[in-house]
C-alpha cells in the first residue's frame, strides 16, 4: 500500500503500529508482562530525537530492569513479532490477488 509520504510498504500493516497498540497499550502490557521499570521503542519515525537510535532505520526497544525482567521481555517481544508475522502473512494470502489487482 501507498503511504501518504509516497512510498511503498510491503506490508498492509504497520508493525510498529501492532507493536505499540491503540493508545500505547499493548506496549505497556509487555512492559507491565515482564516486570521492566520502563521500555520505549527509539527509531526513524518515532517521534523520538535522542541522538543515538533516531536517526536509525531499525526500531530499537529500550528497557531498563533487571535480568530476569529483560530475559522475559526478549521471549516475549519474539513471540509477538512472530505473531504479527504470522498475522499479515495470512492476510497477504487471503487478500494479496485483490490488493494486487488494486495496484495495477
Amino acid at each position: 500500500p501507498r503511504r501518504g509520504d509516497g512510498t511503498v510498504s510491503t506490508y498492509p500493516d504497520s508493525m510498529i503500529a501492532r507493536l505499540v497498540g491503540a493508545g500505547g497499550e499493548s506496549i505497556k502490557k509487555l512492559r507491565e508482562e515482564c516486570g521492566t521499570n520502563w521500555l520505549h521503542l527509539r527509531g526513524e519515525d518515532l517521534g523520538h530525537n535522542d541522538g543515538k537510535y533516531s536517526n536509525s532505520q531499525r526500531v530499537h526497544f529500550i528497557a531498563e530492569g533487571d535480568e530476569p525482567a529483560i530475559k522475559q521481555m526478549r521471549e516475549v517481544l519474539e513471540r509477538r513479532i512472530a505473531e504479527i508475522h504470522d498475522g499479515i502473512r495470512e492476510r497477504l494470502e487471503r487478500d494479496g490477488d485483490h490488493d494486487r489487482r488494486d495496484r495495477d
